[in-house]
Order: C-alpha cells, then sequence, then structure tokens
C-alpha cells in the first residue's frame, strides 16, 4: 500500500528531472540532475529486494 504511493512519487519526480533534462540544461546542472537519477535508480533497486 505505502510502497505504490512513493513509487508513483518517485516515479512522478523521476518524469519531472527527466523532462528537465530532455530540456538541455547547462551541462553542470545535467550532471548534477544524472547523479541524482543514479541515485534515485539505486535507491529504488534497494527498496525492491528488501521484502
Amino acid at each position: 500500500m505505502h510502497y505504490n504511493r512513493s513509487k508513483n512519487a518517485a516515479e512522478m519526480l523521476v518524469g519531472r528531472v527527466w523532462r528537465g533534462q530532455a530540456r538541455g540544461s547547462r551541462s553542470q546542472n545535467g550532471a548534477a540532475q544524472q547523479k541524482f537519477l543514479d541515485t534515485l535508480w539505486a535507491a529504488s533497486l534497494i527498496v525492491q529486494i528488501r521484502p
């Protein structure tokens, strides 16, 4: 129950960041966003692994 809500929130957040990247922000900003996406991706894997 709680997992689905947080998953949806994460997907919305990723979508927002992704659109920001697609718009072509400054390179430094893009690098920070990519690092954030990688962190979010790793966190989502950890959440999936947990029982």
